[in-house]
């Protein structure tokens, strides 16, 4: 959920309870890491990444 949403939200039932658990992002970036529980990446000087980042491996 975007965090700009997070002041709005009203939990019931499962949710309330813990049943459930609500994630606020606020990156695109935040939630491929959320996702893959692997870390996005951080570009270098020249805006490569690491090969083990989500990023880098979309690059190679």
């Amino acid at each position: 959920m975007p965090i700009a949403n997070k002041k709005n939200l009203v939990l019931t039932g499962e949710v309330a309870d813990g049943k459930y658990a609500v994630c606020c992002i606020e990156t695109i970036k935040d939630a491929l890491e959320l996702f893959t529980g692997v870390p996005a990446g951080t570009g270098d000087a020249k805006g490569e990444f690491g090969k083990d980042a989500v990023f880098g491996k979309s690059c190679h």
